[in-house]
């Protein structure tokens, strides 16, 4: 007898909100990793020398700079949208 997936077969809330909650931590691993690639951290950030000397000055400087605002802006944002009560110490953090 094939097993129905409570996830596939359940509109309920409650349901749902289950099958979010065991998938929480991988996606939240995905997600940190690949902020780490977008912006060169520790241990991702092996493939950026590689990447700098093998591209044009034009590509390196572009690479170097706005990939890099554009990841910590995105961190920015998921910051303040996914964790909005602590958004309210940026202020006092930011001097």
């Amino acid at each position: 007898m094939k097993r129905r997936s409570l996830a596939a077969h359940s509109l309920s809330a409650a349901a749902i909100a289950y099958y979010i909650a065991l998938s929480f931590f991988p996606l939240l691993l995905v997600l940190v990793a690949g902020l780490g690639f977008k912006l060169s951290l520790v241990p991702f950030h092996l493939w950026t020398p590689d990447v700098y000397q093998g591209a044009p000055t034009n590509i390196t400087a572009f690479m170097a700079a706005a990939t890099k605002a554009a990841g910590f802006a995105m961190m920015l944002r998921l910051y303040l949208v996914a964790f909005p009560s602590l958004s309210l110490m940026l202020p006092r953090l930011m001097g």
